[in-house]
C-alpha cells in the first residue's frame, strides 16, 4: 500500500493521485504529463522485485539515497536495478541526499546533468535522454566507445568497474586512477553499467548500457 516515486518536472495541473490509482497507474500518467519519473529508495520501504517490475516503465531507480542512509542505512537500490536491467528493462540510475534536514543528511548525493540549456525544459530533457550520471562525491570526466573498446576518465580513483548480468564485473584497481579501459568484446552480457569508487566510500554511477544500442 505504499509507493514512492520523484517526478521531476510535472506541471502545476497535475492531478493529485487518490486511493484508488494504482502505482503503476500513476507513473504512467507522470510519464504522460511530461515528467522525469524515478523509482525512490526502494530498500527504505522494501520494495519488492515484484512490486519494482511492475513500475520498470519509470525512467529511473534510485541506487543512492542519503537521507536514507544515515537515517535508516536503507539508502541503496542497486539490487533493485540490477533485477530490473536483468529483465531487460532499460532503467536509469540516480542519486539523491533526499535531506529533511533532522539529521546530517543533506548534500550526500547527486546527479550530474549534460543539459544544453540551465532552464528546466531542457534540464528535464536531459534527465528523460539519460544524459547524466549519478555521485555522492566522484566526477566522472568522459566515457568513449571506440570499437569493442570502453574508455573511462573521472576524478581519482581506487577502483573503476564494469558490472553486467549475475556476476559479469571487471575491475582496475590502483591508487588515484584517473583513466580505465575494457574490451566489451570479452564481456559476457548485453548491458553494463560503471562504477568509479574510492577508499573514503565515494562513488559514482554511469547509466547502464545496452551492447545493441552502442556504435561499433
Amino acid at each position: 500500500g505504499l509507493w514512492h516515486f520523484v517526478a521531476n518536472g510535472l506541471p502545476k495541473k497535475f492531478k493529485k493521485s487518490d486511493q484508488k490509482e494504482s502505482g503503476p497507474d500513476l507513473v504512467k500518467r507522470a510519464i504522460s504529463a511530461g515528467a522525469f519519473v524515478s523509482i525512490a529508495h526502494p530498500e527504505w520501504y522494501s520494495l519488492t522485485s515484484e512490486e519494482a517490475l511492475s513500475v520498470s516503465h519509470a525512467h529511473a531507480v534510485e541506487i543512492y539515497n542519503h537521507g536514507s542512509t544515515i537515517k535508516s542505512a536503507r539508502g541503496n537500490g542497486i539490487f533493485i536495478a540490477d533485477i530490473l536491467l536483468q529483465e531487460g528493462k532499460k532503467i536509469n540510475l540516480t542519486a539523491t541526499d533526499d535531506s529533511h534536514f533532522k539529521v546530517s543528511d543533506y548534500g550526500g548525493g547527486w546527479v550530474m546533468v549534460a543539459s544544453k540549456k540551465l532552464d528546466e525544459k531542457s534540464i528535464i530533457r536531459a534527465l528523460i535522454d539519460g544524459n547524466y550520471y549519478s555521485s555522492t562525491g566522484i566526477n566522472i570526466d568522459k566515457i568513449w566507445i571506440d570499437k569493442s573498446i570502453i574508455h573511462i576518465k573521472s576524478s581519482p580513483a581506487n577502483y573503476i568497474t564494469i558490472s553486467g548480468k549475475g556476476y559479469s564485473s571487471k575491475t582496475i584497481e590502483g591508487n588515484n586512477i584517473t583513466y580505465a579501459k575494457f574490451d566489451l568484446s570479452t564481456f559476457n552480457s548485453e548491458w553494463f553499467r560503471i562504477t568509479i569508487s574510492n577508499l573514503n566510500g565515494k562513488k559514482a554511477w554511469s547509466n547502464p548500457y545496452f551492447k545493441s544500442d552502442l556504435i561499433t
